[in-house]
């Protein structure tokens, strides 16, 4: 089953209650912007979480901007 986030926080497998791992990290995009002169990059990135316990799936996609 693969379940899709939007959130800051490390996920919890909705089965078996266990935090997941960190498997895999992927830049969707970037972008950059000029707010008061000076540039602000925004990156996207898919964060991919498995649970160690019963291997479900879990994707999360975060907006960092710098």
């Amino acid at each position: 089953m693969i379940v899709y986030y939007q959130k800051t926080g490390k996920p919890v497998c909705k089965s078996c209650r266990k935090n997941m791992k960190l498997v895999d990290k992927k830049l969707i995009n970037q972008d950059e912007e000029i707010r008061y002169g000076q540039f602000v990059f925004i990156y996207k990135y898919e964060y991919e979480y498995q649970c160690p316990h019963c291997k479900e799936v879990a994707h999360v996609n975060k907006t960092i901007k710098k």
